[in-house]
Protein backbone atom coordinates (compact mmCIF):
# COMPACT_ATOMS: atom_id res chain seq x y z
CA UNK A 1 0.00 0.00 0.00
CA UNK A 2 1.27 3.34 -0.67
CA UNK A 3 2.21 6.75 1.24
CA UNK A 4 -1.08 8.45 2.66
CA UNK A 5 -2.36 11.19 0.22
CA UNK A 6 -1.58 13.75 2.78
CA UNK A 7 1.86 13.05 2.86
CA UNK A 8 2.06 12.73 -0.93
CA UNK A 9 0.23 16.30 -1.15
CA UNK A 10 2.88 17.66 1.25
CA UNK A 11 6.07 15.93 -0.66
CA UNK A 12 4.47 17.30 -4.11
CA UNK A 13 4.33 20.72 -2.43
CA UNK A 14 7.97 20.66 -2.03
CA UNK A 15 8.55 19.60 -5.38
CA UNK A 16 6.00 21.99 -7.15
CA UNK A 17 6.50 25.58 -5.71
CA UNK A 18 9.16 27.94 -6.94
CA UNK A 19 9.91 29.88 -4.13
CA UNK A 20 9.84 28.55 -0.37
CA UNK A 21 6.82 29.30 1.36
CA UNK A 22 5.18 30.15 -2.29
CA UNK A 23 1.77 29.23 -3.78
CA UNK A 24 1.32 25.95 -5.87
CA UNK A 25 -1.75 25.95 -8.56
CA UNK A 26 -4.18 22.74 -7.84
CA UNK A 27 -3.77 22.19 -11.47
CA UNK A 28 -0.07 21.19 -10.77
CA UNK A 29 -0.91 18.79 -8.18
CA UNK A 30 -3.57 17.03 -10.07
CA UNK A 31 -0.48 16.66 -12.68
CA UNK A 32 2.13 15.38 -10.26
CA UNK A 33 0.10 12.78 -8.04
CA UNK A 34 -2.45 11.30 -10.93
CA UNK A 35 -4.79 11.29 -8.62
CA UNK A 36 -8.81 11.75 -9.23
CA UNK A 37 -10.25 14.89 -8.26
CA UNK A 38 -12.74 12.93 -6.06
CA UNK A 39 -10.02 11.42 -4.01
CA UNK A 40 -7.96 14.63 -4.04
CA UNK A 41 -10.77 17.63 -2.76
CA UNK A 42 -11.76 15.69 0.57
CA UNK A 43 -8.03 15.26 1.47
CA UNK A 44 -7.49 18.93 1.10
CA UNK A 45 -10.65 19.90 2.80
CA UNK A 46 -9.18 18.00 6.08
CA UNK A 47 -5.97 19.42 5.55
CA UNK A 48 -7.30 22.98 5.04
CA UNK A 49 -9.56 22.03 8.23
CA UNK A 50 -6.39 21.17 10.32
CA UNK A 51 -4.79 24.29 9.16
CA UNK A 52 -2.38 22.10 7.74
CA UNK A 53 -2.43 24.34 4.37
CA UNK A 54 -4.20 27.07 3.11
CA UNK A 55 -6.06 27.23 -0.09
CA UNK A 56 -6.76 30.79 -1.98
CA UNK A 57 -8.92 31.58 -5.25
CA UNK A 58 -6.36 32.64 -8.11
CA UNK A 59 -6.77 36.85 -8.03
CA UNK A 60 -6.39 36.95 -11.37
CA UNK A 61 -9.02 34.57 -13.06
CA UNK A 62 -8.78 35.77 -16.53
CA UNK A 63 -4.79 33.63 -16.29
CA UNK A 64 -7.13 31.05 -15.37
CA UNK A 65 -7.39 27.92 -17.95
CA UNK A 66 -10.02 25.48 -18.17
CA UNK A 67 -7.98 22.82 -16.61
CA UNK A 68 -7.23 24.80 -13.56
CA UNK A 69 -11.25 26.04 -13.13
CA UNK A 70 -11.94 22.01 -13.13
CA UNK A 71 -8.91 21.36 -10.66
CA UNK A 72 -10.28 23.93 -8.47
CA UNK A 73 -11.61 23.24 -4.81
CA UNK A 74 -14.92 24.53 -3.70
CA UNK A 75 -14.90 25.53 -0.54
CA UNK A 76 -17.05 28.03 1.57
CA UNK A 77 -18.80 29.15 -1.77
CA UNK A 78 -15.57 29.45 -3.38
CA UNK A 79 -13.53 27.99 -5.87
CA UNK A 80 -9.31 27.43 -4.55
CA UNK A 81 -6.84 27.20 -6.95
CA UNK A 82 -3.82 27.20 -5.19
CA UNK A 83 -2.68 25.66 -2.17
CA UNK A 84 0.46 26.29 0.50
CA UNK A 85 1.59 24.47 3.35
CA UNK A 86 1.71 26.08 6.95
Amino acid sequence: MGRPLDKRIITAYHSLVYDPGGWVMLSRLHDHLGEHKHDIDPVLIGMLKTRRIRLIAEVNQKMLTDYDRECAVMFAGEPKHLYQLT
